[in-house]
Formats: C-alpha cells, structure tokens, sequence
C-alpha cells in the first residue's frame, strides 16, 4: 500500500513548539515512524489500512473524518515531535555527527531535552487514549476495528493509563511487612 501520512510536516510545525525554519525533509521520516508504533497497533491493520485509502483517495468523511482530525492528528503531532526533536540537534554531515548550534544560542541539555519530549509523549498518549475510547464507545461506525485475522495487527484496547497502577486503599499492612522481610528487606 502506498505511504499515507496522517500529518503533514506543516501541520506538525504550526501544532508544535518547532518553526518554520527547520528543514521540512528531516520531520517527514519521524511522521511516518510515529504513525507505524503510536497509531497502528491501537487502530489495528484492516482500520488503519481504511484510513490511509481514504487519506489518499482524499475520500475521509463523517466518523472517520472525525477520528482523524479529532483524536488521530492530536496524538500523532505529539509523538512525531517526540520523535523528530532529537534529530534537529544532532545531525550526520559529510559521515560526521555533529550537534547543531548557532553564535546567539546554545544547544539544550539532554535533561532538558528530555522533560520536552516526555511533556509531549504524555499529551500524546492523553490523546490517544480519546482515540481509544472514541472508536471503543462508536464502534458500530468503524467495523474494520474488529476485523483484522491471521498477521494483521489486532488493535490494543487498553492505552497508557492502565498499566501497573493499584488504587485500592484497602490492605493488611502485616501482611505487606511480612512480604517485604520475607524478600530481604528490612522495614
């Protein structure tokens, strides 16, 4: 299938922190990379193959229309920043790797660096989780969401908040002292 962004590098310039001066040529290959591991496994093959034939044939309408503008592109230009942020300050010139810099400013630490990308991850992982919920509450609109069979991707249903938390407030606190000196740990 031919390549279909979701985004256009202008669209991720005018909705992000980056400005027009970046070279356009440099972002284009971080859309693309974003869409395949941010967007994909949670739309599943057969509905993300749906919407790069609609974006092509410039065809998107009514729910679909919506999840692409919505709740696909506000997630998909946060984590195509996520992605392209590192490569504008480092770039491979004449097979050297050099950190681009100017006379008037200095280079952003990578602590610095990294606080930025991990804002934008989260704002696009808020996002994503819209989409989710969105296609999961109107799924009658979107059948290929449940149709994908043998290598597709099947789509995943939870997102990023549902991972590792505990918000029970109810527990025996013997017993959690007794599990931490049994695993060595002194209390």
């Amino acid at each position: 299938m031919a390549k279909a962004l979701f985004i256009s590098v202008t669209k991720l310039i005018k909705d992000t922190a980056l400005n027009g001066s970046i070279d356009q040529d440099i972002a284009h290959p971080y859309i693309q990379i974003s869409q395949d591991r941010e967007i994909w496994p949670y739309l599943g093959t057969d509905l993300y193959n749906k919407l790069k034939t609609d974006v092509i044939a410039d065809s998107l309408s009514g729910a679909y229309q919506t999840l692409m503008n919505d709740y696909i592109q506000p997630a998909l230009v946060q984590f195509a920043f996520c992605e392209v942020l590192p490569f504008l300050r480092v770039r491979i010139v004449n097979n050297s790797i050099v950190v681009m810099s100017s006379e008037q400013s200095s280079p952003a630490s990578e602590g610095e660096m990294k606080r930025l990308i991990d804002r934008s991850r989260s704002i696009g992982e808020f996002y994503r989780e819209r989409m989710i919920d969105y296609i999961c509450h109107n799924q009658s609109s979107f059948p290929e969401y449940s149709t994908n069979t043998n290598d597709d991707l099947t789509p995943r249903k939870q997102g990023n908040y549902t991972g590792g938390m505990n918000l029970s407030t109810v527990y025996d606190s013997k017993k959690a002292e007794q599990l931490l000196r049994d695993a060595g740990i002194d209390i």
